[in-house]
């Protein structure tokens, strides 16, 4: 059965001659996926067709990796102020002196813009 896409463009010779040096069964309408793609100019070869593919299964792969880790208990079994504090120590001390004396008090007016606690109105 030939099918051509196209300039008669053959499907399944490109195919076989490129994709199937490795024995992998495709089905039809995947090795008529993979000519299109080649025979509309956007990849070079089969081989830059499937490079593609599983470039995005492998970044695929890597994110539910990724969302399985977080998902999983973390290692660190220190309390979370301890965690906090170490990464708090990290930071310099002329950046800590920067945030205002206020803050905890006042932690809505400097996130969002609320008025001032009335507490610490007065003592500025």
């Amino acid at each position: 059965m030939k099918e051509s896409f196209g300039k008669e463009f053959h499907w399944r010779k490109l195919v076989e001659d490129e994709v199937c040096r490795m024995g992998i069964p495709l089905t039809q309408d995947i090795e008529q996926r993979i000519a299109a793609k080649v025979e509309s100019g956007e990849y070079r070869s089969t081989d830059d067709v499937m490079r593609a593919c599983l470039d995005l299964l492998d970044a695929r792969d890597a994110s539910m990796q990724r969302a399985q880790r977080s998902a999983s208990p973390n290692q660190d079994s220190r309390p979370i102020w301890e965690v906090i504090a170490e990464i708090g120590r990290e930071i310099p001390e002329e950046e800590w002196s920067k945030l205002p004396t206020n803050l905890s008090s006042n932690v809505d007016h400097y996130l969002y813009g609320s008025p001032r606690s009335e507490s610490t109105k007065t003592a500025e």
